[in-house]
């Protein structure tokens, strides 16, 4: 079975989505990958930092108006690569962690 990962979930999101903002688009993938209740969850797809040097925000989306920090997204060319059209949805692309275990 094909499985997507979070950056393919958010890539497609925002395609469906052009203009969505960042509660909307966090409400979606936390409700996909079954986290509901794990509200700072997945940020770091936002940050324009991260401890491991990856960032998602600028490569593969962008804000539509980079001087409000309420403005929604738009994908850029590169995020266009990561969309999925299949309908549903795949699955996500999991490993076992922590919060699985037990």
């Amino acid at each position: 079975m094909r499985t997507i990962s979070n950056v393919q979930f958010i890539a497609t999101y925002i395609y469906k989505n052009p203009g969505v903002r960042y509660g909307s688009i966090m409400k979606a993938l936390r409700k996909w990958r079954g986290r509901e209740q794990w509200k700072e969850w997945g940020n770091q797809y936002f940050n324009s930092y991260t401890s491991t040097g990856y960032t998602a925000q600028g490569r593969y989306w962008q804000k539509t108006n980079p001087e409000d920090r309420n403005s929604g997204y738009v994908l850029t060319l590169a995020g266009l690569t990561k969309v999925c059209l299949q309908n549903p949805l795949p699955p996500h692309t999991s490993r076992p962690s922590a919060w699985q275990s037990n």
